[in-house]
């Protein structure tokens, strides 16, 4: 064992080692993607042809980001900021791999000396196979299989435990809010927002519509996602035309198919509530121009819903202002920009924008934080903020977190400002008369 951490200790303390750690973890994951994908999907019933065509590639993108030269944040690299103590990382399933590849790295790459990495309890055979990977490229992650609630609890009680990060639904932790707060760990909870995207006349309806169709990624549980679209009411028919195309271009197969790109909805609670606002919306005469159905394809199996786009809604549908468990989609015409203003600003972390005209455009960046022009979620400007964001308090916000911290935030998550002695002090071996 003491050699194990010798080496470990090595390894960490090195930043030119750890990108060439993250560079093995990524080829070692590519290496095994199809027999981790095919085990996932069994494990959660999650579309093998979804993790093998977009969970997969994003998490090796995501790690690839990491392992390039001078990714992560300066001042965790020239000392100004350090790591104390160990992290802990309750990942989302529906979106397990991309999590891991996303928010593991950070950790990582800021010197954590320990990082304790939890999964869902029916993930455990996945587990075993990331953890196998994971101890041959990265010294200090540790992962387990264990509730979200019972996790936490033992986190809340480590006083080792000096940063916690959070992503998805983790059912009970709202409980736990009160005890982990009370250990003074920065915490983040990341979860889905229900964010807008705004088209104007002259909008290219072909990259509207790819952003919009975000809606439909990771069956429905990419946190980034566009949640509604409100389009001006000249551009409503074409658009959703565009949008529908893009739905229907996602094969819902049997979830082990390598073919199937759409994931079941395993909670009965999401599925009835998604119902409920698809009834609303037809009482109310929007139309439910594709998918629409839940298809069970085995006996045993949870149902799939085919992804959905509700169009013609009013603002004030459910299905417009909340977020929604599944692929699903709400589009909303507008003509008045009052109107527009009034209801695109409820609940919105981020706006997207495409064909909007000034001065509505600048109404709309006035009104927002985070407002992109002409692109969706995974458009360079975003992708530029999400490196670069690096604001917000030392004690990350419990909700309304921004969605998908970039490198730079996480980091400092977890790390902590050099005390200003030591940092003040000079280095070893440059001391006067040294």
């Amino acid at each position: 064992m003491a050699e194990r951490g010798d080496a470990d200790t090595q390894s960490m303390s090195h930043p030119d080692k750890r990108p060439q750690a993250l560079r093995r973890f990524a080829l070692a994951l590519a290496a095994r993607g199809e027999e981790l994908c095919a085990e996932l999907s069994a494990d959660l019933q999650l579309a093998h042809g979804e993790l093998l065509h977009e969970q997969l590639p994003l998490a090796r993108a995501a790690l690839e980001a990491w392992a390039a030269p001078g990714a992560g944040d300066p001042a965790v690299r020239v000392g100004e900021r350090r790591a104390a103590g160990a992290v802990a990382l309750q990942l989302d399933p529906l979106a397990l791999l991309p999590d891991l590849c996303r928010v593991m790295p950070a950790a990582f790459l800021a010197g954590v000396p320990q990082i304790l990495v939890n999964t869902d309890p029916a993930a455990r055979r996945t587990t075993a196979q990331l953890a196998a990977l994971v101890e041959r490229c990265l010294p200090g992650v540790i992962l387990s299989a264990l509730p979200a609630e019972a996790f936490l609890r033992r986190v809340a009680a480590d006083p080792y435990t000096q940063a916690v990060w959070i992503g998805g639904a983790a059912g009970g932790v709202v409980g736990l809010e009160e005890r982990l707060r009370a250990t003074g760990a920065p915490i983040t909870w990341e979860q889905a927002g229900n964010h807008a995207l705004v088209v104007g006349r002259s909008a290219d309806l072909g990259a509207a519509a790819r952003a919009a169709a975000s809606a439909f990624r990771l069956g429905g549980h990419d946190r980034a996602r566009v949640g509604r679209v409100y389009v001006h009411a000249d551009r409503h028919e074409a658009l959703v035309a565009a949008i529908c195309a893009e739905a229907a271009a996602r094969a819902v197969e049997d979830p082990t198919d390598p073919a199937a790109m759409v994931s079941p909805l395993r909670a009965d609670a999401d599925r009835l509530a998604l119902l409920e606002m698809l009834d609303e919306a037809e009482d109310t005469g929007a139309s439910l121009d594709v998918g629409l159905d839940f298809r069970r394809f085995r006996e045993g199996s949870e149902p799939v819903l085919y992804p959905t786009v509700v169009s013609g809604c009013d603002p004030a549908l459910s299905v417009v202002r909340l977020s929604k468990p599944g692929p699903v989609l709400a589009v909303v015409p507008w003509t008045d920009e009052n109107a527009l203003l009034e209801g695109v600003g409820v609940g919105a972390a981020a706006l997207y924008s495409f064909g909007v005209e000034a001065p509505l455009l600048a109404r709309l960046g006035a009104a927002f934080g985070h407002t992109f022009v002409n692109q969706g979620p995974d458009g360079p400007a975003v992708e530029a903020m999400r490196q670069a964001w690096g604001g917000g308090p030392e004690h990350c916000t419990w909700r309304g977190a921004e969605t998908l911290r970039g490198p730079i935030e996480l980091q400092r998550l977890f790390t902590r400002p050099r005390p200003a002695a030591v940092a003040a002090a000079p280095a070893p071996g440059l001391a006067l008369g040294a």
